[in-house]
């Protein structure tokens, strides 16, 4: 059995599991809270870019995009980043290691 945690708010929606938690923004807003994740852009519902960042955001993204963050492993994002954007060419990406350890992927792929 799997336990979520919902939080439903009039500009977003926070989607919690363990230590992780999946943003997702209703709309666009003004500021966004300093976090340690990835950022995934989105464009009719396929992510067309995604960004690790560490800390402080300078620049909110124009159009949809969900944040994703693990208190107890947000190292580990950056190698799923990379794992994610390995399943489309079309995908863009900034801030991730160039290669995810052999042992990273054995725990992150099915």
């Amino acid at each position: 059995m799997i336990k979520l945690q919902v939080n439903l708010k009039n500009t977003q929606t926070e989607i919690l599991f363990d230590q992780q938690m999946l943003t997702i923004y209703s709309e666009q807003p003004a500021t966004l809270p300093p976090f340690d994740g990835l950022l995934l852009h989105t464009n009719q519902q396929q992510i067309t870019q995604i960004d690790y960042l560490a800390g402080e955001i300078t620049t909110i993204p124009n159009g949809p995009f969900l944040t994703l963050t693990d208190a107890d492993w947000p190292e580990g994002l950056a190698y799923l980043g990379c794992l994610l954007a390995e399943q489309s060419s079309a995908i863009k990406t900034t801030d991730l290691p160039a290669k995810v350890p052999s042992n990273y992927g054995h725990c992150l792929k099915p």
